[in-house]
Protein backbone atom coordinates (compact mmCIF):
# COMPACT_ATOMS: atom_id res chain seq x y z
CA UNK A 1 0.00 0.00 0.00
CA UNK A 2 2.97 2.23 0.69
CA UNK A 3 4.57 1.85 -2.28
CA UNK A 4 1.31 2.78 -4.13
CA UNK A 5 0.84 5.72 -2.61
CA UNK A 6 4.61 6.53 -2.85
CA UNK A 7 4.24 5.78 -6.84
CA UNK A 8 0.60 7.59 -7.10
CA UNK A 9 2.26 10.91 -5.11
CA UNK A 10 5.36 10.57 -7.61
CA UNK A 11 3.55 10.24 -10.26
CA UNK A 12 1.66 13.29 -9.55
CA UNK A 13 4.44 15.94 -8.68
CA UNK A 14 5.72 14.32 -12.51
CA UNK A 15 2.85 15.72 -13.99
CA UNK A 16 2.68 18.81 -12.07
CA UNK A 17 6.26 19.87 -12.82
CA UNK A 18 5.81 19.41 -16.53
CA UNK A 19 2.30 20.85 -17.06
CA UNK A 20 3.87 23.95 -15.41
CA UNK A 21 6.77 23.92 -17.07
CA UNK A 22 4.92 24.05 -20.51
CA UNK A 23 2.39 26.61 -19.83
CA UNK A 24 2.73 29.88 -20.38
CA UNK A 25 6.47 29.47 -22.08
CA UNK A 26 8.15 32.60 -23.21
CA UNK A 27 9.00 33.37 -26.85
CA UNK A 28 11.73 35.04 -28.29
CA UNK A 29 10.46 37.69 -31.01
CA UNK A 30 13.69 38.82 -32.86
CA UNK A 31 13.36 42.32 -35.09
CA UNK A 32 15.84 42.80 -37.43
CA UNK A 33 16.68 46.47 -38.75
CA UNK A 34 18.17 46.36 -41.95
CA UNK A 35 20.10 49.28 -43.29
CA UNK A 36 21.71 50.48 -46.28
CA UNK A 37 24.95 51.67 -44.80
CA UNK A 38 26.08 53.10 -47.53
CA UNK A 39 23.52 55.81 -48.13
CA UNK A 40 23.17 55.80 -44.34
CA UNK A 41 26.49 57.30 -43.65
CA UNK A 42 25.73 60.13 -45.96
CA UNK A 43 22.37 61.71 -43.52
CA UNK A 44 21.09 63.27 -40.78
CA UNK A 45 20.09 60.75 -38.27
CA UNK A 46 16.53 61.42 -38.44
CA UNK A 47 16.47 60.57 -41.76
CA UNK A 48 17.27 57.12 -41.13
CA UNK A 49 13.66 55.54 -42.05
CA UNK A 50 14.51 57.19 -45.64
CA UNK A 51 17.04 53.63 -46.07
CA UNK A 52 16.04 51.45 -43.33
CA UNK A 53 13.04 49.23 -42.87
CA UNK A 54 12.26 45.90 -41.02
CA UNK A 55 13.39 42.21 -41.46
CA UNK A 56 10.18 41.12 -44.26
CA UNK A 57 9.15 44.28 -44.68
CA UNK A 58 11.29 45.66 -47.43
CA UNK A 59 10.14 49.15 -49.27
CA UNK A 60 7.99 50.00 -46.17
CA UNK A 61 8.08 52.80 -43.76
CA UNK A 62 9.98 51.34 -40.52
CA UNK A 63 7.89 54.49 -38.45
CA UNK A 64 5.00 52.13 -39.37
CA UNK A 65 5.92 49.18 -38.24
CA UNK A 66 4.47 47.84 -35.27
CA UNK A 67 5.90 44.28 -33.50
CA UNK A 68 2.91 42.05 -32.13
CA UNK A 69 4.04 40.39 -29.06
CA UNK A 70 2.46 38.89 -25.58
CA UNK A 71 3.52 39.57 -22.17
CA UNK A 72 6.64 37.70 -21.26
CA UNK A 73 8.25 37.36 -24.52
CA UNK A 74 11.48 38.22 -24.75
CA UNK A 75 12.09 41.48 -27.76
CA UNK A 76 15.39 40.90 -29.19
CA UNK A 77 16.57 44.15 -31.45
CA UNK A 78 19.63 43.32 -33.71
CA UNK A 79 20.83 45.02 -36.69
CA UNK A 80 21.59 44.01 -40.08
CA UNK A 81 23.23 45.69 -43.24
CA UNK A 82 22.03 45.79 -46.37
CA UNK A 83 24.79 44.66 -47.99
CA UNK A 84 28.81 45.26 -47.39
CA UNK A 85 31.16 44.15 -44.28
CA UNK A 86 29.64 47.08 -42.08
CA UNK A 87 28.10 46.18 -38.35
CA UNK A 88 24.74 48.19 -37.43
CA UNK A 89 24.63 47.79 -33.67
CA UNK A 90 21.35 48.39 -32.32
CA UNK A 91 22.79 50.87 -29.14
CA UNK A 92 18.93 51.16 -27.18
CA UNK A 93 15.46 51.39 -26.90
CA UNK A 94 13.89 54.02 -25.22
CA UNK A 95 10.44 54.92 -24.46
CA UNK A 96 8.54 57.69 -26.29
CA UNK A 97 4.93 57.62 -25.32
CA UNK A 98 1.52 54.96 -25.47
CA UNK A 99 1.22 52.29 -22.93
CA UNK A 100 4.66 51.25 -21.26
CA UNK A 101 5.54 47.90 -21.90
CA UNK A 102 9.03 47.39 -19.60
CA UNK A 103 9.96 48.15 -16.58
CA UNK A 104 12.41 50.92 -17.56
CA UNK A 105 11.97 53.27 -19.75
CA UNK A 106 15.49 52.95 -21.37
CA UNK A 107 16.91 49.26 -22.41
CA UNK A 108 20.40 49.77 -23.72
CA UNK A 109 23.06 47.17 -25.54
CA UNK A 110 26.49 47.23 -27.51
CA UNK A 111 25.31 45.71 -30.66
CA UNK A 112 22.15 43.97 -29.61
CA UNK A 113 19.26 44.93 -27.32
CA UNK A 114 16.70 42.42 -25.06
CA UNK A 115 13.88 43.21 -23.36
CA UNK A 116 10.61 41.08 -21.76
CA UNK A 117 7.39 42.30 -22.44
CA UNK A 118 5.58 43.10 -18.71
CA UNK A 119 2.52 44.54 -19.39
CA UNK A 120 -0.11 44.64 -21.69
CA UNK A 121 -1.34 47.31 -24.62
CA UNK A 122 -4.68 45.80 -25.34
CA UNK A 123 -7.51 48.36 -25.61
CA UNK A 124 -4.85 51.12 -25.11
CA UNK A 125 -2.15 52.90 -27.68
CA UNK A 126 0.46 50.86 -28.37
CA UNK A 127 4.19 51.19 -26.95
CA UNK A 128 6.37 54.10 -29.41
CA UNK A 129 9.78 53.94 -28.52
CA UNK A 130 12.96 55.18 -30.19
CA UNK A 131 15.65 52.44 -31.64
CA UNK A 132 18.60 53.83 -31.83
CA UNK A 133 21.72 52.23 -33.78
CA UNK A 134 25.35 53.31 -34.49
CA UNK A 135 27.56 52.20 -38.09
CA UNK A 136 30.45 50.18 -36.85
CA UNK A 137 30.07 51.75 -33.42
CA UNK A 138 31.10 54.95 -34.07
CA UNK A 139 30.03 58.28 -32.42
CA UNK A 140 27.20 59.11 -34.97
CA UNK A 141 23.56 57.98 -33.71
CA UNK A 142 20.40 56.92 -35.65
CA UNK A 143 16.75 56.81 -34.94
CA UNK A 144 13.93 55.79 -35.95
CA UNK A 145 10.47 55.00 -34.18
CA UNK A 146 8.48 52.11 -34.46
CA UNK A 147 5.68 50.48 -32.35
CA UNK A 148 4.95 46.88 -29.97
CA UNK A 149 1.52 45.94 -29.25
CA UNK A 150 1.17 43.37 -26.11
CA UNK A 151 -1.69 41.10 -25.55
CA UNK A 152 -2.08 39.49 -22.17
CA UNK A 153 -0.59 35.63 -21.92
CA UNK A 154 -3.05 32.95 -22.44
Amino acid sequence: MKSLQQRFLIMTILIYAFSFSSYGQQVERTITLVCNTAKLKDMKPKNAHRVCYFNGYPGSDPRQFTVNAVVEDTLIWNGKPLSGSDELNITKIKYEKGTKIFDKDSIEGTKTVKAVAKYSTKGKEPYTYKIYFKINNKKKQYFIDPKVSVIPRG
